[in-house]
């Protein structure tokens, strides 16, 4: 997080640094826009390429600024700090435990290269300010390039021959992990929206925030929707908190009734665009339907008896009204699958190569996924994610870690106010929320972007 810099802690910069902070600036517009080939499970290898790629390009750039300078890496433990390195350490035991080694060490890789991209991200926000406009003008035009590149897919493929919209459903890629992704981009668009008066630039966010809020409407997750609802009402909640101050601010004066008027109108515009398009994927009266549901407690049928159940059958049997029959199904045979092995899991990276065998053995709990053709990524739940593969220790340290990030936020924000940080307690409550239900630490894209801003936001 932000603190009161002393001249010592603004480095002056050179080419090595440039080279290295450079990196997931520079990848950043790659990874949210390539797509090679329409490739989706158990990875998506163009872009697990770039963030490999992000991350080697970063560690080859820092050592060679280590050995130019000559300085000793000196590291200073914290309880967080420790806490992080056993993760890591269990998630490398995993990669061993598992039957599909490979796949491990894609999914380590995968894990150490977004934690190389959050500790550049906060170094150079803490370091190295002068970066900070590239940073600005790199993030805009990645974002521009998405929203244009998305409304040519919507116009010109979609509902073509063949044309797989589930997994195609943007440049990210698939249409969960779109919304996975996005999620966390659009606090960080509307930040710039309304604090950056470069023309070019408000066009290009303008442009990106109606949108990403559009595609948002358009994809209708639930857990992406209501990751953002939940974010906006913190924020909310964070603005009320310093309404005094907010009374200082010059809101009435001309410097302030543009970026207002541009946020509006982008959020209006999106709903409106959303309202004429001929085709959404999803509707988003299901979200609505879905609450219904809950409150009239519809549970379906019940539970069959004499047969095999999971742990919290009847627990996860009565959530079917509120999370739906698809995730009910993945959340009681991951149950099983990790009371199976609850202190290491069953191997980093190897939910889909374990899962069959619990997904099978439950009449009342069969994933409809996991078939001779088909078969389940992950269990969309980051608890159950963790759980699975590196165990219940491994589950709770990262949980915890993530707790902690964001209640350090919210605690910094409402001390004093701060218009990136305020944003950023909206994004990560937004993936946080998101996580519970799809994969926002599963997927390259997500993940990326997450490690990204939160390093920023951390720095």
């Amino acid at each position: 997080m932000q603190k009161k810099k002393n001249v010592a802690d603004v480095l002056p910069m050179n080419k090595q640094i440039w080279l290295w902070i450079s990196a997931p600036l520079l990848i950043f517009g790659f990874i949210i826009n390539v797509r090679l080939f329409p490739m989706i499970a158990p990875n998506e290898e163009p872009k697990w390429a770039l963030l490999i790629l992000c991350a080697v390009w970063m560690g080859s750039a820092g050592a060679w600024l280590l050995w130019q300078r000559g300085h000793e890496l000196t590291l200073r433990w914290s309880i967080a700090g420790l806490a992080l390195f056993i993760f890591y350490g269990l998630l490398a035991i995993g990669i061993w435990l598992g039957p599909n080694t490979t796949e491990g060490l894609i999914r380590f890789a995968f894990w150490l290269s977004s934690l190389a991209v959050f500790l550049t991200a906060c170094w150079s926000w803490r370091h190295a300010p002068q970066s900070r406009a590239a940073w600005v003008w790199l993030v805009s035009l990645g974002s521009f390039v998405f929203s244009i590149r998305y409304w040519q897919s919507y116009f010109l493929d979609y509902g073509t021959p063949n044309y797989n919209l589930n997994v195609l459903f943007s440049p990210i890629g698939h249409v969960n992990f779109t919304g996975d992704a996005l999620i966390v981009l659009l606090p960080v668009l509307i930040y710039l929206l309304i604090t950056q008066q470069h023309a070019l630039l408000r066009l290009f966010n303008w442009f990106s925030v109606t949108t990403i809020a559009t595609v948002l409407l358009v994809a209708s997750s639930r857990g992406a929707l209501g990751g953002v609802a939940v974010g906006s009402l913190l924020i909310a909640i964070l603005m009320f908190r310093h309404y005094r101050y907010m009374q200082t601010l010059e809101w009435k004066k001309k410097t302030m009734w543009l970026p207002a008027l541009l946020l509006s109108s982008a959020l209006f515009s999106s709903v409106i665009t959303y309202e004429l398009l001929p085709y959404h994927y999803r509707d988003l009266a299901r979200i609505s339907a879905s609450v219904g549901s809950a409150l009239n407690d519809k549970a379906g049928k019940p539970l069959t008896p004499n047969v095999p159940q999971p742990p919290l059958a009847d627990m996860w049997h009565a959530l079917i009204p509120v999370l739906g029959y698809d995730r009910v199904t993945m959340y009681g045979a991951a149950t099983a699958m990790v009371m199976d092995a609850p202190i290491l899991g069953a191997g980093t990276g190897n939910f889909f190569t374990v899962y069959p065998a619990f997904s099978n053995k439950f009449p009342d709990f069969r994933d409809a996924l996991s078939s001779a053709k088909t078969f389940t990524t992950n269990p969309h739940n980051i608890i159950f994610q963790i759980a699975t593969q590196q165990g219940i220790p491994a589950a709770l340290i990262f949980i915890g870690l993530l707790l902690f990030f964001w209640w350090r936020l919210i605690t910094a924000v409402w001390k004093k106010w701060n218009s990136w940080l305020a944003f950023g307690c909206m994004a990560i409550t937004a993936a946080l929320f998101d996580a519970m239900f799809n994969h926002v630490f599963f997927n390259p894209a997500s993940m990326f972007v997450f490690a990204l801003f939160a390093g920023s936001w951390w720095g």
